[in-house]
Formats: C-alpha cells, sequence, structure tokens
C-alpha cells in the first residue's frame, strides 16, 4: 500500500490500494479466527479431561468446527471475489474503459459468489465446491486471455501505426519501448493467471477426494491467494520508483 501511495492520483491507484486493503482485513481476520478456533477447542478438551463429558464436549467441538468453517468460508469468499474485481477492473483498464467487455466475467464472479455462500451454509456439500471451484477458475481464465489478448492487440497495433512516421530512429525507439512495457504486462497477467489456475485445479483435484483434504487446500489457498494479486500491485508501485528514481 506504501509503494501504491506513492502513485497517489494515477487512473485506478485508488481502487487497487481499497482492494489491497480489503485483502488485508480478511487475511488478518483470517490469522485471528485460526487462533480463536484452536483456542476454543482447547478449552473444550480440557474440560473433557476435568469433567469427563466427552459427549456434551464432542457436540461442543462439532458445534465450534461447523461454526469456524462457515465463517472461514465466508471470509475466502470475500477473499476471491476481491481478487476477481481487482483482476476485472484491470482488464475493464486494459479495454479503454468498455463496459460491455467485462459483462461476461462480471456474471461469472457473481455466481462464483452466489453458489459460494450456498456452500458456506452448507460446507458438507463437496459438489457445490467443486461448482465453485471451476466457476473461479473459468472466471480466471476468461479475464486473463481478455487482459493478455487486449495487451498483444495493442502491441502489433502501435508497432504498425509508429512504423508509418518518417523518423525512423524515433519510431524504433519508441517501439521497443513499447514492447517491452507490454512483455513485462503480458507476464505479470500470465504469471498470475498461471498461478490461480494452478491453485484452483489443486482445489478441484482435493475436493473429488473427501472433505478433509478439501480444507487442508483450503488453507493454503487463502495464504496463495494474497500472493496472487501483489504481482499487480507491486508492479504499478515500483514503476514510480522506476521512472522517478531522484525521488525520496
Amino acid at each position: 500500500m506504501y509503494l501504491l501511495s506513492r502513485r497517489w492520483g494515477a487512473p485506478g491507484v485508488g481502487f487497487l490500494m481499497t482492494a489491497s486493503f480489503v485483502m488485508a482485513v480478511v487475511a488478518t481476520a483470517q490469522i485471528i479466527l485460526i487462533v480463536a478456533r484452536a483456542v476454543a477447542i482447547f478449552h473444550c478438551v480440557q474440560n473433557q479431561v476435568f469433567t469427563g463429558e466427552t459427549l456434551n464436549e464432542l457436540q461442543c467441538i462439532a458445534h465450534i468446527e461447523k461454526t469456524f468453517i462457515m465463517i472461514q468460508l465466508t471470509l475466502c469468499l470475500i477473499n476471491v471475489s476481491t481478487v476477481d474485481c481487482l483482476f476485472l477492473y484491470r482488464c475493464y483498464a486494459v479495454w479503454n474503459h468498455r463496459r460491455d467487455i467485462i459483462v461476461l466475467p462480471a456474471l461469472f464472479i457473481t455466481c462464483t459468489l452466489v453458489v459460494g455462500i450456498l456452500w458456506a451454509i452448507n460446507p458438507e456439500n463437496v459438489t457445490k465446491a467443486q461448482v465453485v471451484v471451476c466457476l473461479a477458475m473459468v472466471t480466471n481464465l476468461i479475464l486473463t486471455a481478455l487482459t493478455a489478448g487486449r495487451i498483444v492487440y495493442l502491441g502489433r497495433l502501435a508497432r504498425l501505426k509508429l512504423d508509418l512516421y518518417s523518423d525512423k530512429s524515433r519510431s524504433i525507439d519508441n517501439a521497443s519501448k513499447f514492447c517491452t512495457r507490454s512483455k513485462r504486462a503480458i507476464a505479470i497477467i500470465l504469471e498470475s493467471g498461471a498461478i490461480y489456475c494452478a491453485v484452483m485445479i489443486f482445489l478441484f483435484i482435493m475436493a473429488i477426494k473427501n472433505q478433509v483434504a478439501l480444507q487442508i487446500a483450503g488453507s493454503l489457498f487463502e495464504i496463495i491467494l494474497n500472493i496472487i494479486p501483489t504481482f499487480t500491485t507491486v508492479y504499478i508501485g515500483l514503476k514510480n520508483q522506476c521512472t522517478n528514481p531522484a525521488e525520496p
């Protein structure tokens, strides 16, 4: 967020800072939830040891597990939606703020959120988990294809236009700079998209196996999910330092 604040006033930076703040809050809440869950279960086990009421304590642990899983899934859905909205805005900006382009991915994001809420209400339903993972993966593939495809198209179009300049040295220099920026942007987009898809495929495989495997994979997913959009935000933040190295 500090890196982004150095580019405050640039288009889209406010949205990126808001998304980064939401992800930071959700990540903090997830850590607090893990600690609270461990403490609650510890107290139940402690009471079981001292009182000997095994049945009541087992029911208490089961109730705690169900409650915390629902909260955990809700936080994860908020995080996924935030990351998807971040990628959606990136696509929206690359397509020169054309709303018709983002209708399909926005629809997939909404469907992912709705099915995810239904899954959070009934976490035992593994089928809903598989649907959520598939929807999220398709959403990412669409956004990655639209964004990277648009940048490739603009890069080729710019090279064709620059070749028409009378000053060939200037044309070559500008084309070279634009190609470098385009390649860097495409690399970042494909990097984040590939990691997201790989994690989603892993989640889908775990969802096919059983609920326990899905929970373990979901815990890893929560950590990786906050890393994925960092490629974009850090690049935008560092871009200011690279272009203005004299600034403190």
